[in-house]
């Protein structure tokens, strides 16, 4: 009998806790909702707010709030942000969400996800972060990243825009989130021609500066056909290829390996020369140590025409003020009549090692 009162306490306990909590949800979602349809009239207000926290220049033309997932949500249209650098770009629209329990914990509002969708700007080649050493999207990301858990970019339309007027487009997908002091990033790229680059990793610090930087980066760039590139420059030329990049550090000893393997590369020079190679492959490898770094060349294969080089291991240490080159026999002269064959030196060096025509192997240099 005692036994059953129990039950019967503990249903009765469970049953009506369950209902100040259906009554509590209820009020939360009726309240935030009532004050999230207040939000259009309190724009200027919050548009100072956010811009505070971000720490960006930025503007919008319309906002409304709701609930979602019984997270509040402010949704936004037109939004336009200025890099930086003052580029500006456009998205259709945007979508910020708050983390109500870690708002309600700290005592202050915490955001958690942004939400960027349907960009499309248009990008001079000239002003691509390779091109001029820029990192306004690198600081860009890091900012988002301080504010909110998880960053999301979709439908990103980005044209690059040659010197003469031509336009090629890059679709973009990035995916940036943040748990305590990891971070973690995942970017896709599509190109014309079937182009695509992908970059993921994580790291404990900022992913985005490599010398706070703790964990792992893998890229991968597969490139069927490179001539739409080469238009955008106002050249002429064309390559076939794939590319994976490996970034490790542990903050002191950081390496970088890369695999490259390219056929029928063709570029048009300046003095009205053509350089042309047939294929190239190798894998490299660097490690940085705080007394010197460590380099690392293998299955090198070089071939132009009826001229082949190949190499199977070159290593280069720096220790202090010296250098130390150790490899497996190097042939100079497959080496230097592959390079003049393929016309990718300056034509006076060429014509150089054309009448030396050097011959001989290199086993090691120190």
């Amino acid at each position: 009998m005692w036994t059953e009162r129990i039950y019967q306490v503990i249903g009765r306990t469970l049953w009506r806790t369950m209902l100040v909590l259906v009554v509590v949800l209820a009020v939360y979602i009726a309240g935030a909702r009532a004050l999230l349809s207040a939000l259009p009239a309190h724009q200027e207000s919050i548009d100072a707010w956010i811009s505070e926290r971000i720490e960006l220049n930025y503007q919008i033309s319309s906002l409304r709030g709701d609930i979602e997932k019984f997270q509040p949500s402010i949704r936004v249209t037109d939004l336009r942000i200025a890099l930086p650098n003052g580029t500006p770009i456009i998205f259709d629209s945007a979508e910020v969400t708050v983390d109500p329990w870690a708002s309600l914990l700290a005592g202050q509002i915490r955001l958690d996800t942004l939400r960027l969708d349907g960009l499309e700007v248009d990008l001079p080649v000239g002003a691509l972060p390779v091109m001029n050493g820029g990192g306004s999207g690198a600081r860009l990301a890091a900012e988002l990243l301080v504010a909110f858990r998880k960053v999301t970019i979709e439908r990103a339309d980005i044209w690059l825009v040659g010197a003469e007027g031509g336009r090629e487009p890059l679709n973009l997908t990035l995916d940036l989130r943040r748990a305590g002091s990891e971070r973690q990033i995942a970017l896709e790229v599509a190109g014309p021609s079937d182009s695509h680059l992908s970059i993921s990793g994580s790291s404990v610090g900022d992913i985005l500066q490599l010398d706070r930087f703790v964990g792992e980066l893998y890229g991968h760039l597969s490139l069927p056909s490179a001539r739409w590139l080469a238009n955008l420059l106002g050249r002429e030329g064309n390559v076939t290829g794939e590319l994976d990049l490996w970034y490790h550090s542990n903050s002191k000893s950081p390496t970088l390996e890369a695999s490259l393997a390219i056929s029928e590369l063709t570029w048009s020079r300046e003095d009205g020369r053509t350089s042309t190679l047939d294929s190239l492959a190798f894998d490299a490898g660097v490690n940085l140590q705080p007394a010197g770094w460590t380099g690392r060349l293998q299955s090198f294969a070089m071939n132009s025409d009826d001229a082949d080089f190949s190499l199977e291991r070159l290593q280069v240490e720096s220790r202090g003020d010296g250098l130390r080159l150790q490899t497996e026999a190097l042939d100079v002269g497959d080496l230097l009549a592959t390079v003049v064959t393929s016309d990718l030196l300056p034509g006076n060096i060429s014509d150089i090692f054309s009448e030396l025509a050097p011959t001989g192997s290199v086993l090691a240099v120190e």
